[in-house]
């Protein structure tokens, strides 16, 4: 059920966060993804979540819609001069729930490509940011089953090689491939 607040001067606005530890990308790094799983229900566009990166011990920059590839940020949150007293206000998050279902939530996964943050031998960081306004919350975010990696795509090589052959032969070929 929604909780409650003092939406007054005495809110309880503020920003927990969840940080991973210092992870250094191996040298064979070609472009660096990660995955993660969570569930959120949140007051939809007042509260909700979003996630940043630190390289080599660098400013915490906030990852942008741009960089997920599977299950991006679900809105804006409502700006300052729109009355949310939440941290994060203005910013791309997870906010809200399933349609219909203030409360229940589900369980996802997102994508996000570091590739243009971070390149072999960088040392990585991530920072899940979960903001509220002062009043009339809901459950809340969870995260887990979080994956850095990098793939390397193996593309096949095709070759095909004709073999002549006398005028009304089919004529034979010869395909390879390898991956």
């Amino acid at each position: 059920s929604p909780k409650s607040g003092d939406c007054g001067t005495n809110g309880e606005n503020g920003v927990l966060r969840l940080e991973s530890p210092e992870i250094t990308l191996p040298a064979a790094t070609s472009f660096a993804r990660a995955t993660f799983e969570h569930w959120f229900a949140t007051e939809a566009g007042w509260d909700g979540g979003n996630l940043e990166v630190s390289v080599n011990g660098g400013p915490w920059q906030l990852v942008p819609p741009s960089e997920f590839t599977f299950n991006n940020y679900t809105f804006l949150l409502f700006s300052a001069a729109q009355g949310n007293s939440n941290p994060l206000a203005g910013q791309p998050s997870w906010t809200g729930a399933n349609a219909g279902d203030l409360n229940g939530g589900s369980w996802g996964r997102s994508h996000v490509n570091l590739g243009n943050f971070a390149q072999a031998g960088d040392r990585v960081r991530l920072r899940w940011n979960y903001g509220t306004d002062g009043c009339t919350g809901r459950v809340g975010w969870y995260l887990d089953n979080v994956n850095l990696f990098s793939c390397t795509p193996r593309v096949p090589e095709v070759s095909v090689a004709d073999v002549a052959a006398a005028e009304g032969n089919a004529g034979e070929s010869q395909l390879s491939f390898t991956v």
